[in-house]
C-alpha cells in the first residue's frame, strides 16, 4: 500500500528535489548518518551519494554502504545481507538500543 502510495507520488517528490537539491539543502547532519545504496541503483547515482555524503558536515558516524548486487532496493534484493548489517550497526555498535 505505502509502495503504491509512493509511486503515484513520485514525481511531486521529483520535482521537490529538483526545486530543492539535497546538497542546497543539508549541509550538516548532527545524527549518525549511513547512505545504503545498490551497486546497480538505477535512480539515485551511488557515485553522486557517496560524493554528497563526504560533504556533509557531521561529528558522528559517516558511513557510506553500497550492496553489489542491488538496484534501489537492496532491503529487498539483498535482505538476508541487509539485515545483517541493521543488526552490526543498530545493535552491536550500540547506535540504538532495542
Amino acid at each position: 500500500m505505502k509502495f503504491t502510495f509512493g509511486l503515484k507520488n513520485q514525481e511531486y517528490l521529483i520535482k521537490e528535489l529538483f526545486e530543492n537539491p539535497l546538497p542546497d539543502s543539508i549541509k550538516k547532519v548532527e545524527v549518525p548518518i549511513y547512505f545504503v545504496m545498490g551497486k546497480y541503483d538505477g535512480m539515485t547515482s551511488p557515485e553522486l551519494a557517496e560524493e554528497y555524503l563526504k560533504e556533509i558536515e557531521s561529528d558522528t558516524t559517516k558511513e557510506f554502504i553500497l550492496f553489489e548486487e542491488s538496484g534501489h532496493y537492496p532491503h529487498f534484493e539483498e535482505k538476508e545481507k541487509f539485515a545483517e548489517w541493521m543488526k552490526k550497526i543498530f545493535i552491536e555498535k550500540g547506535e540504538i538500543n532495542i
